[in-house]
């Protein structure tokens, strides 16, 4: 049986110690994640980044004068317990659709998890695939070789 997929607690000041000892090959494919996603250095962000919650409702679709229970979770332990869960059917269950309003932090979790898998931090039987939208994608992504990982 593979290993549960899951990041420890302390992910975040994990993943920073990490990167300061990489060496310069490993330096150079975290250049090639930058160059291909436009962003700046991911070692910056990895050591500034706060960890978000998150939660399944859009606050906004609720009226201010009714009550209403969100269950906010860290970040972390949503996707743990979401890459654990077995989906038996390919109905829409087994996809993740990260939703928020511009400079909420979407581009940086997806970052913080590509460097995560760069890092090793996810077991053997994971593959984070990072790609910018652009018109080669659908090409890209039909090329992603075991793509249930």
């Amino acid at each position: 049986m593979p290993d549960p997929v899951a990041l420890g607690a302390k992910w975040i000041p994990d993943l920073w110690q990490k990167l300061r000892k990489l060496s310069e090959g490993r330096r150079a494919r975290l250049r090639v994640i930058e160059d291909a996603i436009g962003v700046g250095r991911l070692e910056l962000l990895a050591q500034h980044y706060i960890e978000p919650d998150c939660q399944r409702t859009n606050p906004a679709d609720h009226r201010e004068d009714e009550p209403m229970h969100v269950l906010r979770q860290p970040v972390r332990d949503y996707f743990n317990r979401f890459f654990n869960k077995p989906f038996f059917e390919k109905d829409g269950r087994h996809v993740v659709f990260v939703l928020s309003d511009a400079g909420m932090g979407k581009t940086s979790l997806l970052l913080m998890f590509k460097l995560t898998d760069e890092l090793s931090f996810w077991p053997n039987n994971t593959d984070f695939q990072l790609l910018k939208l652009g018109p080669d994608t659908l090409d890209a992504m039909e090329a992603i070789e075991r793509p249930e990982r």
